[in-house]
């Protein structure tokens, strides 16, 4: 057989090795992307579940004439069906308690640690009048 009579019998190393590198590029940028896309969803999420419980703050204010001295009280104003499963109160995306407090009854601040916890005020979630 001379060597004008041999067909290739596949891929050289080289070939797969380069395909594989592409390959593996790509899939680190997805990766990186959807990293980026869940952090930006978890912090919308907080917002949301914040401007829910500021709904229900603006409503106990409207009835009380004050905002609550708690959270809990809040929770236990409301029936299930608005916003808390069975008078328990919503944690934020990353599983700690929200923080609220009040100090007259025309004002509040309510507010998330974020993903840094509570050293990282950089990046804290902040809701409030």
């Amino acid at each position: 057989m001379t060597a004008e009579n041999q067909c290739r019998q596949g891929f050289s190393l080289i070939e797969l090795l380069a395909v594989l590198a592409v390959a593996s590029l790509l899939a680190g940028m997805v990766f990186a992307l959807a990293g980026a896309v869940w952090r930006n969803a978890r912090a919308a999420r907080a917002q949301a579940q914040m401007e829910t419980i500021a709904d229900l703050l603006e409503i106990y204010r409207l009835e009380y004439a004050a905002y609550p001295d708690s959270l809990a009280d809040l929770a236990d104003r409301f029936p299930p069906r608005y916003a808390f499963d069975e008078h328990k109160l919503p944690l934020d995306p990353w599983n700690r308690p929200y923080r609220y407090a009040t100090n007259s009854p025309h004002a509040y601040a309510l507010l998330s640690y974020g993903p840094g916890g509570t050293n990282d005020t950089n990046r804290w979630i902040r809701f409030g009048y």
